[in-house]
């Protein structure tokens, strides 16, 4: 727990707010397990000016949640309380949901006898939604508003035919709210809610094809798996899509019609097992390729384009359509306007030995022929050297304004961010130095002071009694810009005197 008074209230505005962060476990001999993770911030302004790391400081999230879980064969029980903050621009939207209860049941087969599986989410609670922009209300809910969920599922895994595999799968979802959005309105009315709907999957494997590549002399060298599927998807019965309260995945669902369909590309090599006694494959590289076509680009009317006057005020405005199932082929959102083919989706993750690693994710307009969103991160770990690298980059994709209305697609954002750490040494023996940094590379002067976002330095020597830390920062992020040091002297056993970044420590 912290507080502050901020003493610079009248030069700037008054940042004074407190904090209160929380983890707490407990194991009860019925086999229930209670959890609490607590994340309270008075305000999102006394988070970016007095947090003590940038990834706090810049968070738009905040969240807390209690939570007591049971799980017996097949089923899982959960009673849960918890709250989520987002600070978005000048617009803040807290969720709660508040009690709820959850009973699911894991995919199991009805009978030896008869080779279908079935599948059940359950849920019953209170949940609330409030918005504000500008400290003026513009969405609040009632403290509570029902809402029941019951969603059963069947799955019928069918036999092989020629090496192609079928599996096709039904759920049927029913949910009630005890109150709703007007329609075509931010405003909560007092009418419930059913929400019917169906949803109807056909996955299709086909067989793998695979050839073991050898060297000049007759020995393996590597092993390459090819394989193809395709996923069809029909989700029908949801109406009056914007009347509903969101508050988590349950509610941002939207009908589709649509199929995915890829390819993965796996290459496995012959390696030594740790002992030296043994040869087993591994899987030195996998690549794969997806994308999806909607049948229907309006998602039955659940995509709202943005007009041109919102997107001339500022792109970041317009509704950003992230809403299941939309979101299953990537993280970034392209729903900003209506399209019946999805960036083409590429995953690929590089182990070449044990102590190296590398994953790029990457997104290719097809419809646009534009590169959207590429993901880099790296990693060796080798004794007590650590070094790792992730590199963000995101264009604004332009468009046919006019066919669309817009000169770019609103859901696309520039960006160009990278994030390096390096560490050696060991924190509870011996000598340790590291450096981390966040980098904004999206300005062509590459060493400019203001491009560096974050900048920590540590440094410690550990004895079997005792440690000493020194840790040097520099903030680059939002209001804030500032230099500091940090000691910390800690007796094992005893405690720590100084500052030190317990639970947040980037090593």
């Amino acid at each position: 727990f912290g507080t502050v008074r901020d003493q610079n209230g009248n030069v700037q505005p008054d940042a004074s707010g407190s904090s209160f962060y929380a983890e707490a476990v407990h194991n009860f001999k019925n086999g229930f397990s209670a959890v609490a993770d607590v994340n309270i911030t008075s305000s999102f302004n006394f988070r970016n000016v007095f947090a003590e790391n940038v990834t706090t400081a810049i968070s738009p999230e905040e969240r807390s949640i209690f939570y007591l879980n049971k799980n017996w064969r097949s089923y899982s029980f959960n009673a849960l309380f918890g709250e989520q903050s987002f600070f978005i621009g000048n617009q803040i939207v807290k969720v709660r949901q508040f009690p709820a209860a959850e009973l699911n049941k894991r995919a199991t087969k009805i009978s030896v006898n008869f080779p279908v599986y079935f599948a059940l989410e359950s849920s019953l609670g209170g949940v609330r939604r409030s918005e504000t922009v500008f400290n003026s209300t513009v969405l609040k809910s009632p403290s509570i508003v029902q809402r029941l969920d019951f969603f059963p599922q069947l799955t019928f895994p069918l036999k092989s035919v020629a090496g192609f595999t079928l599996t096709p799968s039904l759920a049927l979802r029913s949910t009630f709210y005890s109150d709703s959005l007007a329609s075509n309105t931010r405003t909560v009315v007092g009418q419930n809610l059913f929400r019917n709907y169906a949803d109807f999957t056909a996955d299709l494997r086909a067989p793998a094809f695979a050839k073991v590549f050898k060297r000049k002399n007759g020995e393996p060298w590597f092993k390459h798996i090819i394989e193809p599927y395709a996923v069809y998807r029909r989700l029908a019965g949801i109406e009056d899509f914007t009347r509903f309260i969101r508050v988590d995945e349950r509610d941002a669902i939207a009908e589709t019609n649509e199929v995915e369909y890829g390819i993965t590309n796996k290459f496995f090599t012959r390696r030594k097992s740790a002992d030296g006694k043994s040869v087993q494959a591994h899987e030195w590289l996998d690549l794969t390729i997806a994308q999806k076509y909607f049948f229907d680009p309006t998602f039955g009317g659940a995509l709202q384009p943005c007009s041109r006057a919102v997107f001339d005020q500022s792109p970041t405005n317009c509704v950003r359509n992230q809403f299941f199932p939309i979101n299953t082929l990537t993280g970034f959102a392209f729903g900003g306007v209506r399209r019946n083919l999805s960036p083409l989706n590429v995953r690929m993750r590089l182990r070449p030995n044990d102590f190296m690693a590398a994953d790029v994710r990457l997104n290719y307009d097809t419809q646009f022929g534009a590169l959207r969103e590429i993901v880099f991160g790296g990693s060796l770990v080798k004794g007590p050297l650590l070094l790792s690298n992730n590199w963000y980059y995101t264009r604004l994709v332009r468009i046919d304004e006019r066919r669309y209305g817009l000169p770019a697609d609103p859901s696309s954002l520039p960006g160009n961010q990278t994030d390096i750490s390096a560490f050696y040494g060991n924190p509870t023996r011996g000598l340790y130095v590291g450096s981390s940094l966040v980098y904004d590379l999206r300005r062509k002067e590459l060493y400019r002071s203001n491009n560096l976002i974050f900048l920590q330095t540590v440094g410690g020597y550990s004895w079997d009694c005792c440690s000493l830390q020194v840790q040097r920062f520099s903030f680059n992020a939002g209001n804030r810009f500032e230099n500091r040091y940090i000691f910390s002297f800690t007796l094992k056993g005893i405690g720590t005197f100084g500052t030190q970044n317990i639970g947040q420590r980037r090593y």
